[in-house]
């Protein structure tokens, strides 16, 4: 596995304080809740601002222009694509982390040792809590607390 890409990290940082001062909802049940909108997932952020549609973190990723102009794209179901790997596999790539890990942080598996997640619904779990996560993983190394 590759080192931590720290720089990318603090772009999904920031992808999600933005989306948050947008007003946008966070709901890490699922990539894009673009059902509700539309046939096809949003490929692009400002859609998804302009109809308050709720993402996942790796969901938020995907539309971002950051990762975007890195490679990235928007898959079927909204979920990302960086080079050949969908989903939390694209979010470990882009990361430089283990894919186990980036399952955790996205949500794809539940792990009761990430501590803001612990004992939430995947639908309660806020935009601080997986800012904590991702500053915890770019100062640390590790998604888990000590």
């Amino acid at each position: 596995m590759n080192q931590i890409n720290k720089d990318n990290v603090q772009l999904a940082i920031n992808i999600l304080v933005r989306a948050q001062a947008h007003d946008q909802n966070l709901d890490m049940e699922q990539w894009q809740d673009y059902r509700h909108f539309r046939k096809t997932p949003f490929t692009r952020e400002k859609k998804v601002y302009e109809c308050g549609m709720a993402c996942c973190l790796g969901g938020y990723i995907a539309v971002s222009p950051e990762f975007q102009a890195d490679g990235g794209m928007v898959g079927i179901n909204g979920y990302p694509v960086f080079d050949i790997y969908r989903g939390a596999k694209a979010v470990a790539e882009w990361f430089g982390i283990r894919q186990p890990d980036a399952k955790v942080l996205t949500g794809v598996i539940r792990h009761n040792r990430l501590s803001e997640y612990r004992g939430k619904a995947l639908r309660d779990i806020t935009f601080d809590d997986v800012i904590a996560v991702l500053e915890r993983l770019r100062d640390t190394g590790s998604i888990y607390p000590d």
